[in-house]
């Protein structure tokens, strides 16, 4: 992804917070503090000076989805989002594994941490599907 060539990207935590968590002002704000410091080591800083980093972390924007129900961190730059969802999926916190995906402005997702649960499923059935014709081969040659 070339920083230059590319609008902003969001990406949408599906899984950080409950409802409750997210109505009370004062979690809200704290979640939204969390949000930004995770993300920000992602950002894509082009010269390493405290101003410039505090400018753009300042371009990082932690809001809720129109339905109050996901929270959403825009960056400056798609591949910024990129680089922190992938730097983050699969952390665990609070006991559970983040659930992410990062989008586009117009809403196209980009990648999902759905995706990420689906090829993990399948690989574990390739890996139970081998380890049955593993044991079948071995059942084979016993009876030899």
């Amino acid at each position: 992804l070339e920083e230059e060539a590319e609008g902003e990207g969001i990406l949408r935590w599906l899984n950080l917070a409950t409802p409750e968590e997210l109505e009370d002002e004062m979690e809200r704000d704290e979640i939204f503090e969390n949000v930004i410091d995770m993300c920000a080591q992602f950002v894509h800083i082009p010269v390493s000076t405290p101003s410039c980093a505090q400018s753009m972390t300042k371009d990082l924007q932690v809001t809720l989805s129109d339905d109050n129900s996901v929270i959403q961190a825009k960056f400056p730059t798609l591949a910024s989002a990129v680089r922190a969802y992938r730097g983050l999926r699969g952390r665990i916190l609070g006991g559970e594994r983040l659930k992410l995906e990062v989008m586009d402005t117009r809403g196209l997702i980009i990648e999902s941490a759905q995706t990420d649960e689906d090829l993990a499923k399948q690989q574990l059935a390739q890996e139970i599907r081998l380890v049955d014709v593993l044991d079948d081969e071995d059942d084979t040659e016993d009876e030899e």
